[in-house]
């Protein structure tokens, strides 16, 4: 048990790579749109690059304190402010991070602040996955039958929820966690990507360990590859289909900007937009075209068939 009382932020982010924390935990289970686990692969093994501390994120961290304090006046409960980690067997995970926990009762709450063009309708009591399993996760650990969760909707809503603990459902994570500890951190293996935009990026900084004139045995993806060949062809006969009603639509409104359906609402109006014409710039200009253009590297995939090989 290590408590985060006195560590600072960085000092923080060092010691959570250490194990698996609460807001990991709806990620390796595959169910955080904006992280995978090939995200939190990379981080705890110290590949991933460093995340700028940006706006959102000072805020966030900095409107916690806030949170709590909206939390006990919605509720009458105290606050401590920090819980130490906390280990379950056989595998590091910690408990809270800076998340304050409840005095008297030994649970929660999360703390959380979002933006109000998130759709999540809490007033209608929904929670969002990484919220519920972050919450699930520290029952788990403290051993605790329900978690508060507080969400700071920003300049809209404050909402306070307390989630029961569903042993079926951490008996699932503790399993996903475990498998992922040490069959991929610990082994070194990293899970699969997941086919998010940022997994591009992070594929891109696995350590490699062919020379780029080398031409790999690929006939283990052998079907994987073949099943991608048909899907984008489907994907193409369905943007085709998508195009399509499109033009059908701008037939039917027959020179109108709008119109609608008992469901749906269509809006057809120009809209300028600015853009520099590089050929021109290039021949006219070139000496400033040059102190302007930045040159960038990528690696484009070509997939066609294989040529069969000559027998002798």
């Amino acid at each position: 048990m290590q408590s985060t009382l006195k560590m600072t932020h960085e000092e923080w982010l060092a010691e959570r790579r250490k194990g698996i924390g609460g807001s990991d935990a709806a990620a390796i289970l595959g169910m955080n749109r904006g992280r995978s686990p090939l995200a939190v692969y990379m981080d705890k093994v110290g590949f991933a690059p460093e995340i700028p501390d940006n706006e959102a994120i000072r805020q966030g961290r900095d409107l916690e304190q806030y949170v709590a304090e909206r939390f006990c006046e919605a509720t009458g409960r105290r606050v401590l402010p920090r819980q130490p980690h906390l280990a379950t067997p056989g595998i590091p995970v910690d408990a809270g991070e800076h998340r304050p926990r409840c005095g008297g009762r030994g649970c929660g709450p999360g703390m959380q602040t979002t933006n109000p063009y998130n759709k999540t309708p809490f007033d209608q009591g929904d929670v969002p996955a990484p919220y519920y399993w972050q919450c699930q996760h520290y029952m788990a650990v403290t051993g605790a039958k329900s978690w508060f969760l507080a969400v700071l909707v920003h300049g809209k809503a404050f909402h306070v929820f307390e989630i029961s603990r569903n042993d079926e459902h951490i008996s699932r994570l503790i399993e996903a966690e475990r498998a992922f500890w040490f069959d991929n951190v610990l082994a070194g293996i990293p899970p699969l990507p997941s086919g998010t935009d940022g997994d591009d990026d992070l594929v891109a900084l696995l350590p490699a360990s062919r020379e780029p004139d080398e031409v790999a045995d690929l006939q283990g993806m052998e079907a994987d590859i073949t099943l991608m060949d048909v899907l984008k062809a489907e994907q193409d006969a369905i943007e085709q289909r998508i195009k399509a009603i499109k033009q059908r639509i701008v037939m039917t409104l027959d020179g109108a900007e709008a119109g609608r359906t008992n469901r749906w609402e269509i809006s057809y109006k120009p809209q300028t937009a600015e853009r520099i014409d590089s050929k021109r710039l290039k021949a006219e200009r070139p000496d400033i075209a040059a102190a302007y253009i930045k040159a960038s590297t990528s690696r484009v995939m070509r997939i066609k068939p294989a040529k069969e090989e000559k027998t002798a």
